[in-house]
C-alpha cells in the first residue's frame, strides 16, 4: 500500500487519462480541463479506496461535486432531511403509479 499513490489500486488507472482524479492527494488542486475524460473508476470501489486512504485524500475518493453535495446533506438539520425524504418517497411512489397505470393500460 503506497500512502501517496492510492490510485494505483484503482483498476481503470492504466487506461485512464482522467487529469482530476478522485484517488490523487493532489485532485482537489487541479482544474478540469474541457476535454478531460471523466473517472472511470465505480463510486464504490472510489469510496473504498477513499476509507483506506483517508489521511491522503482529501474527498475520500469521491469528486469535489460528490464530495460537496454529501457536505450539504451531512449538514442540514436531520428534520429537513426527513422532510425530502417523504417528498422524494410520495413522488416515488407517484411515479410508479404511473408506470403501472401505463403498463396496465
Amino acid at each position: 500500500m503506497s500512502e501517496e499513490h492510492p490510485y494505483y489500486e484503482c483498476k481503470s488507472f492504466d487506461s485512464c487519462s482522467c487529469n482530476v482524479c478522485p484517488l490523487d492527494p493532489e485532485s482537489w488542486e487541479r482544474n478540469k480541463l474541457s476535454n478531460d475524460d471523466k473517472c472511470k473508476c465505480w463510486k464504490p470501489t472510489r469510496k473504498a479506496i477513499g476509507e483506506k486512504y483517508s489521511k491522503v485524500l482529501r474527498y475520500k475518493g469521491l469528486t469535489k461535486r460528490e464530495w460537496t453535495s454529501k457536505k450539504s446533506w451531512d449538514d442540514k438539520p436531520q428534520a429537513e432531511k426527513e422532510n425530502i425524504l417523504r417528498a422524494l418517497a410520495k413522488q416515488r411512489k407517484t411515479l410508479q403509479n404511473r408506470q403501472e397505470g401505463v403498463l396496465n393500460g
